[in-house]
Formats: structure tokens, sequence, C-alpha cells
């Protein structure tokens, strides 16, 4: 009886491990994020703030997604670089107003693999 709640148990555990999201795959730690414009590539800001970056990093790594392959919309504010000490593990459009697509409102556009992500969190830029 043990054993048959012993193996229950794993195999829930294997479930919910199995179903856990993980969107961004950085395969490393976030240490800053650098701001740019979009339209002119300049420095805005760099971020360091670790409890601000790991709790954007849980957002977008949990949050739903839509697909924007076949949508026609403004470009981003401004692109932001996710590094790990000075190499860039991921780059994000960000959006300083939240835009409203499909049921999803965010401000972070995945531009590569043309997704957009249901986070509204604000970058602490002025």
């Amino acid at each position: 009886m043990k054993s048959i709640l012993s193996i229950g148990m794993l195999f829930m555990l294997l479930v919910l491990f199995g179903c856990e999201k993980n969107n961004l795959e950085l395969g490393q730690v976030v240490t800053s994020i650098e701001v740019y414009k979009w339209d002119n590539e300049e420095l805005v800001t760099t971020i360091s703030d670790d409890e601000f970056i790991d709790e954007l990093i849980h957002k977008l790594n949990h949050a739903d997604s839509i697909t924007t392959a076949n949508l026609d919309f403004m470009l981003p504010d401004y692109v932001i670089y996710l590094k790990h000490d000075e190499e860039t593990l991921y780059e994000l459009g960000y959006y300083m107003r939240t835009l409203k697509l499909s049921g999803i409102d965010g401000k972070y556009l995945d531009f590569e693999a043309d997704l957009f992500y249901d986070v509204d969190l604000a970058l602490p830029i002025e």
C-alpha cells in the first residue's frame, strides 16, 4: 500500500514539474537589463535591481502569450537586453503603455519568436 502511494505521489510531482512554464529558456541568471530606445538605439538606463529583475523574469516565464506573426501593429518604444554580466541572453521589445491584444494585456514583445506576453510590469524608467 505504501509503495502504491509513493508511486502515485512521484507521478503527480513529475506531472507538476512537466507542466511548469519557462517561456524564456535563459540558461543563466539575468544580472542586468539594458534599455535602449527602439528608433535610435540610445542607451536609456541599465537596471540592476535583483528583486525587480527576478520579478520580471518570473512573470515572463509564467505568462500567457499570443502569436504576433499575423498581426500588424506599432513597433515597441524600447528594446531591452536581458544580460548575464556582459553576455546578452535575450532581447525583447517594450511598450511604455499597456497594449491589449486578443485578451492579453502586456508591454513585452518577443520579436524573434513573434510572441506578445501577458505581463504589464512597468520598467523603472522615465
